[in-house]
């Protein structure tokens, strides 16, 4: 395990590896079907190539490489024009208005991470995480994110620092406060 480990690379997303990101979007989203809809567990339709465009020029987008091929991003949705940001504006501006989150405090509204499913358990979140972190120097407060009721991988995202804020529904907002 210990030479798979190091044979991951944490880079900073750049357009040239979208249609990289788009597969594994697809891929996860046809393998991981969810009672929530039939997006399977992203919330919303699928971020768009020009979507993934202007989040990598913006520098909030991370990947990991396995010899050379995408393996996982973790990416912060600030730009898109998706149905599931507008979604997440309304829940933070929600969250603001009943005191669960502070009114003077820079939020990234959503973040999204895909790991294929031959990778996960590799320790590839927690470092495209802590890259992603390392690209945002210090831009967010915290950042937010949402996860169907029914996804099984709650307990690792709260391992990772992620907090239940609020439950909306079948959705349960995230904050991942930032040191």
């Amino acid at each position: 395990m210990k030479g798979r480990e190091s044979a991951y690379r944490i880079v900073p997303g750049q357009p040239a590896l979208i249609p990289d990101l788009l597969r594994l979007q697809r891929t996860l989203n046809d393998h991981l079907p969810s009672p929530a809809g039939p997006e399977g567990v992203l919330f919303g339709e699928a971020l768009t190539w020009e979507d993934l465009q202007v989040i990598a020029e913006a520098d909030e987008l991370t990947v990991c490489l396995f010899e050379e091929r995408v393996v996982g991003y973790y990416l912060l949705d600030n730009y898109s024009r998706s149905r599931a940001l507008i979604w997440h504006r309304r829940m933070v501006a929600n969250c603001v208005d009943l005191g669960v989150l502070p009114a003077l405090h820079a939020i990234s509204l959503r973040a999204q991470c895909v790991v294929d499913a031959r990778h996960q358990r590799q320790g590839v979140s927690r470092r495209l995480l802590a890259g992603l972190l390392t690209q945002l120097k210090g831009r967010y407060d915290s950042l937010a994110g949402t996860i169907s009721t029914f996804n099984p991988t709650l307990p690792a995202h709260q391992r990772l620092g992620w907090q239940i804020r609020a439950t909306f529904g079948d959705a349960h907002l995230l904050l991942h406060e930032l040191k």
